[in-house]
């Protein structure tokens, strides 16, 4: 009889299952006396989290023995880590069975160990809001309306259900008309109106739409209209580019307010984690000590998973208002949960007023190509949507078949043409100044959904260096990775890790250039004529003034890569006018990242054009695929607020 552990030990070495998940069950089944059943149950759980994304596993997929059969088959039918090979492979068929068969209290009663599992009716001793009572009210395990959860997962959702159960719905105040013309120039469509109107007054307000539906635009009218002073406002985002280019947005909207437009400026914008204050492992800003601002505004809502989005809510006092903004239908958070889609889920339900949903887009026209393509995409219809990528003859989207490897570099260097490669061949980073250096790179981008592979971002970056002349193609087949820090004018580079200190984030790019004296962009000929020009990464600054360089040292940069091609979930937040989307096959790896949204999220990232390189059935099955991410916020819609 093969032990838990070796069974457990097995589907860890062959990557189907994660570390942790393997250490999370040790720790459990040795305080459990070594009990079996709970020993799988937490590896289970965590599994669930850890390599599917979810926040709870629900118990009836467990709860009898074929059900669990059924499952460990599942999850051993799967494509794992992909850089395990264990050569025995995961357990057959019959040794799953024989192993199921063999297991003892199954499954296991979470009265046998209070301390480590616990079962919680719907509406009875959940977590309070103050973090200390939750921390004693859950155990390391929960099953709670039929779902499994670990600890932390089980007190974050049932804090955000009442968190939304209490604050959802109650205003500031008397709400009255609102005069839009006397603070802004720019006329507002039906849509954007109706969300300016309800954000004035309310506690509580979600805005979903997607690029181009003008969601900076009705912040910018909103912060005309609210009662708020400037230091009693904070704008925040889950990364430092979203943050970024959220302030960016803003700045470009002042000039169409005719109101506040010196207060507004003076907004600040951060990180969620540098708002929350992140020390020593923990929140400095939480449910014991409350941020000062009565307004929130928080951007790309959709990368905020449960854990963050939580801490943010613990942090924000009472009688404070909340506007979430993001796009529902875009890619969700990278850790577990899909919480923004399930808040929209619960206020489309319950609270239709506190929710606007966008649909008019000035950047796609109704029933143009992208338009029409990208609704197609967002309901699943895969045959309809292959049908107009296809067949349709479109302009602004092209369909090609992917490469083979001996044909990827002619392939991509067609691509750069008109963009990174001028009609005469000439490369974007021999323009004779920074400025229409940048305007020709940042006009086109590969996106992908995977790193490594033939078309992952890392393969890709190198046959462009070697295409645009940054690197020989010997070095490329020598030393992939080589090139990683920018040495020729015109390197572009991807920030992939935070810098407060140089104010550089994650997801930043910016492109090596030959810098005067004064730290600022020279001409190209005019630093040719010094005998040693220097170099300075520039990453481009947008203010309510315009748009400006500031140059750092490469030597000083955070982890970064070339940003000639990137993945998908980086692109988040971006748009440009060119995109080169390749979804490469299903198999394998990529398998659980091709869904319909990140289809959606890298077909929305262009503002002209977008040439995608999919093969048919891999098309299909991702526009048929969404992302399935178990919550029990998805039953707030239908479960009434505790007493």
């Amino acid at each position: 009889m093969t032990t838990v552990s070796a069974f457990l030990e097995s589907l860890r070495r062959c990557g189907k299952l994660a570390d942790i998940d393997v250490v999370f069950a040790s720790f459990i089944g040795r305080n459990a006396h070594g009990s079996p059943a709970l020993t799988l149950l937490a590896a289970l759980v965590s599994n669930e989290s850890s390599m599917h994304d979810g926040t709870a596993l629900p118990a009836e997929r467990i709860w009898t023995k074929d059900a669990l059969r059924d499952h460990l088959k599942k999850i051993a039918s799967e494509q794992g880590v992909a850089d395990r090979a264990d050569p025995a492979g995961p357990p057959a068929d019959a040794a799953l069975d024989t192993f199921v068969d063999g297991l003892q209290d199954w499954p296991p009663a979470p009265d046998a160990f209070p301390r480590l599992f616990r079962e919680i009716a719907p509406g009875a001793a959940s977590p309070a809001a103050d973090g200390l009572a939750a921390a004693a009210a859950a155990a390391p395990l929960v099953l709670s309306d039929g779902l499994l959860y670990l600890g932390r997962m089980y007190q974050d959702e049932t804090f955000l259900r009442n968190y939304l159960f209490s604050h959802v719905g109650t205003n500031t105040g008397a709400a009255g008309p609102v005069d839009l013309s006397s603070v802004t120039s720019f006329e507002l469509g039906t849509e954007q109106a109706a969300a300016v109107a309800a954000a004035v007054n309310s506690r509580f307000l979600v805005i979903s739409g997607g690029p181009g539906t003008g969601k900076t635009t009705i912040v910018s009218v909103i912060l005309a209209l609210r009662a708020e002073s400037p230091d009693e406002i904070v704008m925040c985002a889950p990364t430092g580019k979203a943050q970024v280019r959220m302030k960016e947005a803003l700045n470009k909207q002042l000039k169409n307010l005719r109101v506040r437009t010196g207060e507004i400026a003076k907004i600040q914008s951060f990180t969620i984690h540098r708002l929350l204050s992140w020390q020593n492992g923990t929140f400095r800003y939480n449910a014991g000590n409350r941020l000062p601002y009565k307004l929130f505004i928080v951007d790309e809502c959709s990368m905020i998973d449960l854990e963050l989005m939580a801490s943010l809510l613990k942090a924000v006092r009472d009688d404070a208002s909340v506007i979430l903004l993001g796009d529902q239908n875009q890619l969700s958070s990278v850790e577990p949960g899909s919480v923004f889609g399930d808040i929209c889920g619960f206020l489309r339900a319950r609270h239709p007023g506190c929710l606007a949903e966008l649909t008019v887009s000035r950047r796609f026209r109704e029933g143009g190509e992208i338009w029409t393509l990208k609704n197609a995409i967002n309901a699943g219809l895969a045959d309809a949507a292959w049908d107009h990528l296809k067949h349709n003859g479109n302009r602004n989207v092209l369909h090609t078949p992917l490469p083979g490897r001996d044909r990827l570099e002619a392939f991509l260097r067609a691509r750069f043409g008109g963009t990174w490669l001028g009609a005469d061949g000439q490369p974007y980073h021999l323009e004779e100044t920074i400025d229409q250096a940048w305007a020709r790179f940042d006009s086109f981008r590969i996106l992908t959904p995977v790193n490594k592979g033939l078309f992952g971002a890392d393969n890709l970056n190198a046959i462009a260096r070697s295409i645009l002349g940054f690197a020989a193609k010997d070095e490329r087949r020598t030393h992939p990775d080589a090139g990683q820090r920018p040495h020729v004018p015109g390197e572009t580079i991807l920030i992939r890790e935070n810098s407060h200190t140089l104010n550089v984030f994650n997801g930043d790019v910016g492109i090596l250039w030959y810098a005067d004296s004064d730290g600022m962009p020279m001409k190209r000929t005019d630093a040719l004529d010094c005998r040693s020009p220097r170099l300075l990464v520039f990453f481009p600054d947008f203010t309510a003034s315009g748009h400006s360089w500031r140059g750092l040292p490469p030597e000083t940069l955070p982890d970064h890569a070339p940003a000639y091609a990137f993945t998908i979930h980086k692109s988040q937040g971006s748009d440009y006018s060119k995109v080169l989307m390749f979804l490469p096959s299903a198999g394998g790896a990529h398998s659980a990242l091709l869904t319909r949204e990140i289809v959606y999220t890298g077909l929305t990232r262009t503002k002209e054009s977008i040439v995608i390189s999919v093969a048919e059935d891999v098309f299909k099955g991702a526009v048929a695929r969404s992302i399935d991410r178990v919550s029990g916020l998805r039953n707030l819609r239908d479960t009434p607020p505790e007493a």
